[in-house]
Formats: C-alpha cells, sequence, structure tokens
C-alpha cells in the first residue's frame, strides 16, 4: 500500500471515531422526573417501600425536639419518592 492510500484511510478512520465521539457526546439524557410523598408512620413507609418507593429525607416538625438532635418518632415526617411514570 501506499502512502497516499495509507493516509486516506487513516483520514477516514479518525473522521469516523471522531464522528462517533461527538454524536455520542451529543445526546441529551433523559432526567428522572421525581413524584415526592410525605407520610408520617413507620407503617406508611413501610408500605410505600414494597411498592417501590425511596426513602429521600426524614424531616421534623418544629417545636417538637426532645434537645437539639433528639426528635420523638411521632414528630417526623417521612419524605418518599417515587420515579414518575
Amino acid at each position: 500500500m501506499n502512502k497516499v492510500g495509507l493516509m486516506h484511510k487513516t483520514i477516514a478512520l479518525t473522521l469516523v471515531v471522531s464522528s462517533l465521539f461527538l454524536a455520542g457526546c451529543c445526546t441529551t439524557q433523559q432526567a428522572t422526573v421525581w413524584e415526592y410523598k410525605t407520610v408520617g408512620s413507620d407503617s406508611e413507609v413501610n408500605q410505600l417501600v414494597s411498592q417501590g418507593w425511596t426513602l429521600a429525607y426524614v424531616v421534623p416538625l418544629a417545636g417538637f425536639a426532645r434537645d437539639a438532635f433528639n426528635f420523638e418518632r411521632s414528630q417526623l415526617r417521612y419524605v418518599m419518592k417515587h420515579p414518575k411514570h
């Protein structure tokens, strides 16, 4: 193979690889849209978890702390999340 033929193949291969790379980088990814639900008891949390929900975070109700970091369980709200279909 002569040098010109090798150069053409190298250029063509470079163009194909760079095009595939750019196409992969430019495709948009679908962001997950979440549905949220707030519940107040362990049994509600367990029921939602069995349905595929995930515990997102726990929110203490203001004014019900025994001290700065010790809340009564009944004064907590559980925020659950689930991918919206």
